[in-house]
């Protein structure tokens, strides 16, 4: 679908960004149910909150510059130089099948491993937010690499993501870990982590 594409194409402004600011070795960033994520090596580096602000700098000087999406054809030797820095990359171009088609995406300066498609060009991305930042391991295995996640969504029109933050405000209001929170229902204790205890109006 549409909002698919466009949520990875953006996804590719955010891997960009990760290289220029962090040095980042990137891994995947697939368009999910709602935006998109792009997971990342980033050493000792700990992603803090203000950093949001500078890697959406950097997306914002990338769709000024209206980057053409590029789509390339390349065999596994060609791949595995290109990437022959990123072992995340290496290991997935070895571990394709022989006689696997593989495609790149170029954008500016920006390569990476891609079935696509992608919109025409990174101006296209009117909107977006960097929503949140998790850790992950490479291949979902706490016995490989820790991994930095950094999730987002864009949308063609600035009043598409007001919606969007609304809509997500919202729902925290609903929450009822919050809701029970406020009305008193239960509390937490630091004598037992991760345990609630029922208030009287609770029960």
């Amino acid at each position: 679908e549409g909002k698919y594409t466009y949520w990875h194409s953006t996804a590719h402004l955010v891997g960009q960004a990760l290289e220029l600011e962090y040095g980042a070795d990137l891994t995947i960033g697939p368009p999910i149910e709602e935006g998109f994520y792009y997971d990342c090596y980033m050493g000792d580096k700990t992603f803090h909150e203000e950093d949001k602000a500078k890697l959406s700098k950097r997306i914002d000087k990338i769709i000024k510059e209206k980057q053409e999406f590029q789509r390339a054809v390349v065999t596994r030797e060609e791949a595995l130089h290109m990437f022959q820095e990123n072992p995340f990359k290496i290991e997935v171009i070895e571990g394709l099948p022989e006689g696997s088609t593989i495609t790149l995406y170029r954008n500016g300066p920006f390569c990476d491993l891609c079935r696509g498609p992608h919109v025409p060009h990174t101006g296209l991305i009117k909107a977006f937010s960097i929503t949140q930042t998790s850790r992950s391991f490479w291949r979902a295995d706490v016995n490989n690499a820790p991994l930095m996640r950094v999730y987002g969504v864009s949308y063609p029109d600035k009043k598409l993501l007001k919606k969007y933050e609304h809509r997500i405000a919202e729902a925290k209001k609903r929450d009822h870990r919050v809701l029970g929170l406020k009305q008193d229902l239960y509390f937490f204790s630091q004598v037992s982590p991760g345990s609630f205890f029922f208030q009287a109006y609770g029960t």
